[in-house]
């Protein structure tokens, strides 16, 4: 290989149909590599080929196909000027090395990457951000770093070792159904991830937000995030599966869904930190139970079927939330719970109280109403305050204190 640089550089003719076939005897190595096809002709890697790069390996702009292999084993640069992803398979596979990827400060496009390497590590040594054609994770540890990532369909893969985010964002687009995480450790980092998330193995944390609209867990350990996570799909592309398989903790963050019709169907039950439904009815399958054990906040949303046990505070905010899902007070906890600190009118879901250490306040004055689906009172007080509550279906009371407030 020598101690030089083979370079690929750009060539053109006319029409741009070209074609130059890298094919080797199963491998070929180089000292340094750089690709600088810059016209519209393509090289192509042949199937079963791999190119190995001893030194630095340089994508000034990519102009190679195929379905071969590159196998850098020093760092990898991208230039500025290589803004598509899309090209072979760039793979790190030799165990007990340190990766690097460089990328100053620009936004650049990157080959698809395999990381397999044990006791290795892949790290991203600059700020600009990089589109990847896709990633996977077998081996080794993949670190983040400055820049953001993009990693486009087929997206990101995981079966083993770790992944560390950082403080940029990450954005991934996995194809539908495709597992994002089916073993190894993957940490995100205080950047916000967003991506569908479908997960068979592993585990799952991180301290920053996650945007979906589809989370399917079948295996492994998902650790709510820190921050928020947000369901930002619609009708029919909105859902939360977890019916079979793999542990769901709940952390110290929100789960948020937006506006739209967004569906839960969980193994019996499910808990969460704090839950806020914005906009628009949620449907939460059969009998199945949301637990909530901070705060749960109807801002303008509402659900219909199953039921969500309420261990925390409960607000109605922004008109709060019409349906038929039974919200249950049924600990044992000393508590007083106000469902509306501003004085405005508002919807709330049927509700159980059978707790009798709880205090539960409507908190409207006398230009407010409640509107409640139904009221079942079976232990605990009820402060109706001095607004108006209508109840349009259901008012029941075995036990408890209803204190009727000024209302005329």
């Amino acid at each position: 290989a020598g101690t030089g640089t083979v370079k690929f550089t750009g060539y053109n003719t006319f029409n741009c149909i070209n074609q130059i076939s890298l094919d080797v005897n199963v491998t070929e190595t180089f000292n340094n590599l750089t690709l600088a096809n810059s016209f519209c002709n393509v090289r192509y890697v042949a199937t079963g080929d791999t190119l190995i790069v001893n030194g630095e390996f340089r994508i000034s702009y990519g102009g190679i196909g195929g379905s071969g292999r590159i196998r850098p084993l020093g760092t990898t640069i991208i230039d500025a000027t290589n803004t598509s992803p899309g090209g072979p398979i760039v793979e790190y596979i030799t165990p007990n090395t340190n990766f690097v990827i460089n990328n100053p400060s620009s936004t650049v496009g990157m080959f698809p990457v395999e990381m397999n390497a044990v006791n290795s590590t892949l790290t991203n040594s600059g700020s600009g951000r990089i589109s990847f054609s896709a990633m996977n994770l077998i081996n080794g540890t993949v670190n983040q770093g400055a820049g953001i990532w993009d990693i486009v369909n087929p997206g990101y893969s995981q079966s083993g070792g770790i992944f560390n985010g950082s403080a940029a964002d990450l954005n991934i687009s996995n194809g539908t159904g495709n597992p994002m995480l089916t073993g190894g450790t993957f940490n995100g980092g205080t950047g916000k991830i967003t991506s569908s998330f479908r997960m068979t193995g592993g585990t799952f944390s991180t301290q920053g937000d996650l945007d979906t609209s589809i989370f399917t867990l079948e295996g492994g350990t998902f650790n709510e995030p820190s921050g928020t996570m947000k369901f930002t799909g619609g009708t029919g592309t909105c859902y939360v599966t977890h019916t079979a398989g793999g542990t769901f903790n709940a952390g110290t963050g929100t789960v948020e869904i937006q506006q739209g019709i967004c569906g839960f169907d969980v193994n019996v039950s499910e808990n969460f930190n704090n839950l806020r439904f914005n906009g628009n009815f949620n449907i939460i399958s059969g009998t199945d139970t949301l637990i909530v054990n901070g705060a749960m906040t109807f801002n303008g949303g509402g659900a219909n079927g199953g039921s969500i046990v309420a261990n925390g505070n409960i607000f109605y905010t922004n008109g709060g939330g019409n349906g038929n899902t039974v919200v249950k007070i049924i600990d044992s906890a000393t508590r007083t719970l106000n469902l509306n600190t501003s004085n405005a009118s508002y919807n709330a879901l049927a509700t159980l109280v059978d707790n009798p250490n709880a205090t539960v306040n409507f908190g409207t004055l006398s230009n407010a109403s409640a509107r409640f689906n139904a009221i079942t009172l079976a232990n605990g007080t009820i402060n109706q305050g001095d607004g108006q509550t209508v109840i349009t279906n259901l008012y029941a009371q075995s036990g408890g204190t209803y204190n009727v407030g000024n209302y005329a």
